[in-house]
């Protein structure tokens, strides 16, 4: 079973790459986000390389897709009531990190159990 579930990630891990890289794209203010992968405004929409996330503290956030900039790592910075944010996979400029990590527990605590019973 675990084999299973293991090839079932990878698969759907390759389908992934293979598509592209999706991200959220939301302006500063606004509660609508829309999924997009590629970049807009660049002559021949290329694919996502990177999703971005701008947050300041009384705007919001803005989410968008980047092409890869030279440099800049994946993570995020702080600086005063603001802080930017680098990412590399699907959808994950949406959530805070927390969200993101408190999912990934609870899908291996349910394996986990799964494989109990």
């Amino acid at each position: 079973m675990a084999r299973f579930i293991l090839t079932i990630v990878c698969g759907l891990g390759l389908l992934t790459f293979a598509m592209g890289l999706k991200c959220y794209k939301s302006t500063a203010g606004s509660d609508t986000r829309t999924e997009i992968s590629t970049v807009a405004g660049v002559t021949g929409a290329p694919a996502c390389e990177m999703c971005l996330k701008l947050q300041v503290k009384d705007a919001g956030a803005q989410r968008d897709c980047i092409l890869e900039i030279p440099g800049i790592e994946v993570g995020c910075t702080e600086a005063g009531d603001s802080s930017v944010c680098y990412c590399k996979s699907e959808l994950c400029n949406g959530a805070s990190a927390t969200g993101a990590a408190f999912a990934l527990i609870a899908m291996l605590v349910a394996a986990s159990i799964g494989q109990m019973i």
